[in-house]
């Protein structure tokens, strides 16, 4: 087990967002680590995400989330075909398993799921920051949503960022990446809050 120290000071955490293209997976005990890599993103990479569609943000809290939504809601009823089989399996499993004239949060998050893949297919090099996971989504759905998730990374060159607390996430993400031969791209820490650090224990 490999652990990797990252102060306070912002830079530390490039140690993160420098690894190579693929998923990184924080298993934490609280959120404040999101806004650590939120504030290293937006001050070292303003240059490079000048385009705020590169930099997405979902379940960091449910008013965010929301807006944006309810900004493209139109855009992501439209359930027409593409170029892009996963987007067209995305498509389908949604109008399949849900009821689209009544956008529950389950609904809502696979929409918003569809928005960070659309993202991936039009814009290169994207970082999708995505959070607790298992809200809103009951077992079956958590599976696929998860699925989903990481077929984006195996077909489009993105980087994505899974922060939870939630071992049952985890373990999910472990099952998919195996049937999915994804496990060369998804590296795992746990992350342990000190007074003033954090310590991220990586973990094979």
């Amino acid at each position: 087990m490999k652990k990797i120290t990252i102060n306070w000071v912002e830079n530390k955490i490039k140690s993160i967002l420098n690894e190579k293209k693929g998923i990184t997976v924080l298993l934490g005990e609280n959120q404040e680590i999101l806004h650590l890599i939120s504030n290293v993103i937006f001050i070292e990479n303003d240059r490079k995400y000048l385009n705020k569609e590169k930099l997405i943000f979902l379940g960091h809290n449910k008013e965010a989330d929301n807006l944006l939504f309810t900004s493209i809601k139109k855009q992501l009823l439209n359930f027409e075909s593409t170029k892009s089989f996963i987007l067209n399996d995305l498509n389908i499993y949604i109008k399949e398993n849900f009821d689209v004239e009544n956008v529950t949060e389950t609904l809502k998050k696979f929409l918003l799921l569809k928005y960070a893949l659309v993202c991936s297919i039009t814009l290169k090099n994207s970082i999708i920051i995505i959070n607790d996971i298992g809200i809103d989504l009951e077992n079956e759905s958590l599976n696929k949503y998860i699925e989903f998730l990481l077929k984006i990374q195996a077909q489009y060159s993105n980087r994505i960022i899974i922060n939870t607390l939630d071992k049952n996430v985890v373990e999910i993400i472990r099952k998919v990446e195996k049937k999915i031969n994804l496990k060369s791209k998804i590296t795992y820490y746990t992350v342990v809050k000190n007074k003033k650090d954090f310590t991220l224990n990586k973990k094979e």
